[in-house]
């Protein structure tokens, strides 16, 4: 008898050095590397990057409400309102934070 299963793992903290292993492969860990993805609340207001694919795109957190992730679960979700680029105009879009990969914008000095 055998069993097949899935186990969604895309909240779990990365515990082995796999990305970096891949990075390496692919060759992309010879250049800047970008800041690590963070994981928590971001302060109010922030700036942020969010990566849909393989681009990072800029915006501000705006708002936060009590919702349901992918899974269904309660989760805290936020309302990042994303700048306009030349091929996309500005607009919102709600995220639980700990199912994407996101990093904070440095305030400028």
């Amino acid at each position: 008898m055998t069993l097949d299963r899935q186990v969604r793992t895309n909240n779990m903290v990365a515990l082995d050095n796999a990305d970096a292993y891949a990075q390496l492969l692919d060759g992309q860990a010879f250049g800047p590397s970008p800041a690590p993805p963070l994981r928590g609340a971001p302060p109010p207001r922030a700036r942020v990057e969010v990566e849909w694919g393989s681009e990072w795109f800029a915006g501000v957190i705006t708002s936060s409400k009590p919702g349901l992730n992918s899974n269904g679960a309660p989760a805290t979700i936020y309302r990042v309102w994303y700048d306009a680029t030349t091929q996309h105009r500005a607009q919102g879009a709600w995220h639980d934070l700990a199912e994407i990969h996101w990093r904070l914008i440095p305030a400028p000095p």
